[in-house]
């Protein structure tokens, strides 16, 4: 009934009825028959071909669970043979990749043959196919491209159509949902920073904030260690990033046990150079204005850095940023540009002091398209009104990152 179908689901199906003691042996199979007729009854053929479509019912039923846990193990498997198309690490793109696994998957369960004696460069040409098929929606060009490996019947034309709408309707639902959250995200971010009443910790409040939401920063880093990892056990995670080396390391310098906020790396995509981000963070409930002392210590932590020969790669760049609620005026006249608050820079560094409000609204600007578009209410994202609603509301929320 269901074998040969190139999954592996071998079986047997015996019924035992006196119903069948009515065949016809005697019956040859003619030139134009499929199969010779078993019953010289009109209505025992038509019952007989009733038994068989609900065999086949029963049988897909039994097979359900065989081929989602075999779809679970081609997937790994075409993992492991890294024949799926590449994706960057940005949260979009994870939507996207895990959208064309679980595509990949209910495809399997639909029609195994699909991916059956497939060599390793097929896989991958037939998966970037189905990802633009993905990407653009030409529900066509899926079929075709089925076709061109398997013959399908109406039902299956009819059951790929409805997965296809069903994994892109997901895809959608899922970004929408990433969106929503990084507005929940940065709205929550405000109401740390602008609503005193609230008494936000810069340790337990604030800082727990942002190593949540570092994306805030930008798409393209990931986390290399937050406060309380001193100097040289940051370097060490650093290297382990860059090189995949895990090596420990020594620094001299006499504020090598500071402490940095936060510390983020990636790669620039415009010159395709490591880019590195050192911040610190200042709670503007409990201090309403930088001052040098502030700066001061975000300026040694650039000292020691710089003085590395393992951090002071001159392929490398790094940003230093000091964020407060705003500064005194020693400080604003060492910034040479207030439009980015750049304090200083050279052919490797950076370093900036910017105002809390600043950051929201460079991450405002980013989400401005997204914004119009989807036109979100973003009043009625947040109802956080206490201090724990709103850590509560961005501690698990899909903008969240994961180190």
């Amino acid at each position: 009934l269901l074998n040969k179908k190139g999954d592996n689901f071998w079986h047997s199906v015996i019924v035992i009825d006196d119903f069948f003691n009515e065949i016809n042996c005697d019956n040859e199979l003619d030139d134009n028959a499929i199969q010779p007729k078993l019953f010289d009854n009109s209505a025992d053929r038509k019952l007989f071909k009733e038994l068989i479509t609900q065999l086949n019912e029963f049988l897909k039923k039994k097979r359900r669970p065989f081929l989602k846990e075999q779809a679970e193990v081609m997937v790994t498997k075409y993992k492991n043979e890294d024949v799926f198309p590449k994706f960057g690490t940005e949260d979009w793109d994870i939507v996207r990749r895990e959208g064309l696994e679980n595509f990949v998957k209910e495809l399997y369960e639909v029609e195994p043959a699909v991916f059956m004696k497939l060599n390793k460069e097929q896989k991958r040409v037939f998966l970037e196919l189905l990802n633009l098929v993905m990407d653009s929606g030409e529900r066509d060009s899926l079929f075709k491209i089925l076709d061109a490996v398997v013959e399908l019947d109406s039902n299956d034309r009819k059951e790929f159509a409805k997965i296809l709408e069903i994994t892109r309707l997901k895809q959608v639902v899922s970004t929408i949902k990433l969106i929503s959250d990084r507005l929940l995200t940065l709205e929550n971010l405000k109401k740390i920073v602008f609503n005193h009443t609230l008494q936000a910790n810069e340790v337990r409040d604030l800082q727990s904030f942002i190593e949540k939401h570092y994306w805030i920063f930008g798409e393209e880093y990931r986390m290399v260690c937050a406060e309380e990892v001193k100097f040289e056990e940051a370097l060490r995670k650093y290297i382990y990033i860059l090189r995949g080396v895990s090596e420990k390391k020594y620094i001299a310098h006499p504020n090598k046990y500071k402490e940095m906020d936060l510390f983020l790396t990636g790669t620039d995509f415009r010159d395709g150079r490591p880019h590195n981000i050192v911040v610190e963070i200042k709670n503007p409930t409990t201090i309403k204005q930088l001052k040098s002392e502030q700066l001061n210590q975000l300026e040694q932590y650039m000292d020691v850095i710089l003085k590395q020969d393992c951090f002071n790669d001159a392929n490398e760049f790094w940003t230093f940023i000091l964020i407060g609620q705003d500064y005194d005026d020693i400080v604003g006249r060492r910034v040479i540009n207030k439009l980015t608050g750049l304090v200083q820079n050279d052919s490797n560094y950076s370093l900036y002091v910017k105002k809390w409000s600043e950051i929201t609204n460079e991450v405002e600007r980013r989400l401005k398209y997204l914004l119009d578009k989807l036109k979100i209410e973003r009043a009625t994202l947040s109802k956080s009104q206490s201090l724990n609603e709103v850590m509560n509301e961005v501690s698990n929320n899909t903008a969240a990152m994961v180190s």
